[in-house]
């Protein structure tokens, strides 16, 4: 409830426009009384080889899992997803009761990372 009440007095950003989220940070998307809360809670780099070691020509993979936290209406969901999913289309869209999330880029550097972003009424 708490996070309801400053949201309604302060919008970061509108619908609509692109803007860039940075890991446990906390962004207010909205306009008048309708707003979403948005955080990256979570990132956590994977990676394996595709064959053993003693195989010469293997090669190493890496991948980033990305967890959002988003809170609408009293309702709060989490989303994770794949720096994979959003390179194979060049974005990734999570859709949730009438919101659209388009996920547009992304950067990471040891453990910190960003998520450039818009959400869509």
């Amino acid at each position: 409830m708490q996070i309801s009440m400053f949201a309604q007095d302060k919008f970061d950003i509108v619908f609509g426009e692109t803007f860039t989220l940075k890991n446990n940070t906390i962004t207010n998307v909205g306009y008048q009384n309708e707003f979403i809360t948005i955080e990256l809670t979570d990132l956590i780099e994977e990676w394996w080889y595709d064959a053993p070691p003693e195989d010469k020509n293997r090669k190493y993979h890496s991948d980033i899992q990305y967890t959002l936290k988003i809170t609408f209406d009293d309702i709060e969901k989490q989303f994770s997803f794949y720096r994979s999913e959003i390179k194979k289309d060049n974005l990734y869209t999570i859709k949730l009761d009438g919101y659209k999330t388009v996920i547009i880029s992304d950067k990471y550097n040891n453990a910190s990372g960003s998520i450039t972003m818009k959400i869509i009424k």
